[in-house]
């Protein structure tokens, strides 16, 4: 029997979305507090710099095969339509988050974000790694509803 390489796809998809959203669970509630916890006021961003490096590179790879194989499923399945339908608003809801972190590890952070933070940090590293830690728990808090919603969504599952 051939493989049904739309389900090994899909299989490949959900596995890195959830390395990618469990990484950024990770950090957000775990990582975050322990450096508050522990680390004094001033070595916080350079702590969560050193940790944060690796990580970023993984979540780069990790957005771009969830793209690749995202695109590859909505063409392989031919479900363009359901962006129509609005009963599979969930597909929005996806593509809004994972646009989102394009965005903000490809476009806004190397090409603003990063530099302005490194003028900053000088005298005002707490507010730096405040505003880091905000835009990481917002993307945390707005990912895992909508995970939730997408694999209900999937399986008919949502009411609305």
């Amino acid at each position: 029997m051939p493989p049904d390489i739309p389900a090994v796809a899909r299989a490949i998809h959900v596995l890195i979305v959830t390395l990618w959203i469990g990484g950024i669970f990770f950090v957000t509630f775990i990582l975050h507090p322990a450096i508050i916890r522990h680390a004094p006021p001033g070595e916080r961003l350079k702590l969560f710099k050193a940790m944060h490096s690796p990580f970023g590179k993984w979540m780069r790879w990790y957005i771009v095969l969830v793209g690749i194989t995202g695109v590859y499923l909505i063409q392989a399945m031919d479900m363009w339509w359901r962006f129509l339908d609005p009963h599979s608003w969930y597909l929005h809801a996806m593509v809004l988050v994972w646009a989102f972190e394009a965005f903000m590890r490809f476009g806004y952070g190397p090409l603003y974000m990063h530099r302005r933070n490194e003028r900053w940090a000088e005298g005002r590293s707490e507010a730096v790694f405040e505003g880091m830690v905000g835009r990481q728990r917002f993307i945390g808090l707005v990912s895992l509803p909508t995970i939730f919603v997408a694999v209900a969504g999937a399986h008919g599952y949502l009411p609305f």
